[in-house]
């Protein structure tokens, strides 16, 4: 649907590596707001539908729940981590019209730990990834699914920015990365497929 969004202010040579979104877990509380919206205007639909004007508060109800869905799920999709070959973007959504990008270069990433924060990060799998640059800034990235992959991932992509290493040698790590996610979603490949 949106896929050259995360693309379009890419610099000359960059390649988007992956977008890794909040975890569904760390949305549970607006998913199951979302529900209930949903749900409201059908639990008293017998009710409603005895007089005309509870047919339009019937639908009234059913517009706002698909609008606060929809808003639900964009600020869930545009709140993102983009990393690329050459940097970590990191765009906070926050409501329809205010966005903030931060973006931290891949080769001057210093320490990358993680942290899985209570019973519902351990349950749905998702925790923060904690980056220091060596200039000193620091930033957190929250709700990542599989933190512990992440890190890996980013340490790796910090060591090959640094290395200066050949086109030939980024194209294969990133086919071979974008490989390890498609395997990690449980996608999977058909036995007559050959992988690159």
């Amino acid at each position: 649907m949106f896929e050259d969004y995360f693309s379009q202010d890419l610099k000359q040579d960059e390649e988007v590596v992956v977008v890794f979104r909040k975890s569904w877990g760390s949305r549970l509380s607006s998913i199951v707001k979302s529900i209930l919206f949903f749900a409201i205007p059908f639990v008293f639909a017998f009710v409603l539908f005895k007089h005309w004007i509870g047919g339009v508060i019937f639908l009234l109800l059913l517009i706002f729940a698909v609008l606060y869905t929809l808003y639900v799920w964009m600020n869930w999709y545009f709140d993102s981590v983009v990393i690329t070959n050459q940097r970590i973007i990191k765009v906070s959504q926050k409501g329809l019209f205010n966005r903030a990008v931060e973006e931290f270069p891949l080769d001057h990433v210093g320490n990358v730990s993680y942290e899985i924060p209570g019973f519902l990060a351990t349950f749905f799998k998702y925790g923060t990834l904690k980056i220091e640059m060596d200039y000193g800034k620091k930033t957190d990235l929250e709700c990542l699914s599989g933190p512990r992959q992440t890190q890996d991932l980013v340490i790796e992509l910090a060591r090959l920015a640094r290395k200066k290493i050949s086109a030939e040698e980024l194209i294969e790590f990133i086919s071979r990365v974008k490989w390890d996610i498609y395997k990690r979603e449980g996608k999977g490949v058909k036995k007559s497929e050959k992988v690159e």
